[in-house]
């Protein structure tokens, strides 16, 4: 089931899932009667939105027995 994000109004953040065949409602209502609108910033933000910019890949897609073989082609370029 898909997660959607809704903002209270002292901008905490709550999840909430819902089938695809339900509509997905533009307000939730929460305990305590309190209501939080649904945000689509918090949806799209990735975790944490800045850490390990730019990220480094330690993958060779390579087998082991490859890797060294890779390293030497990779450096002679």
């Amino acid at each position: 089931m898909p997660m959607y994000c809704y903002q209270d109004r002292r901008g905490n953040i709550h999840e909430r899932n819902f089938s695809s065949s339900t509509p997905i409602p533009s307000h939730i209502v929460l305990p305590g009667g309190s209501r939080a609108k649904r945000s689509f910033q918090a949806e799209t933000k990735s975790f944490p939105p800045t850490k390990g910019w730019p990220l480094t890949c330690f993958a060779s897609g390579v087998h082991a027995s490859q890797a060294q073989e890779l390293r030497d082609h990779l450096t002679s370029k």
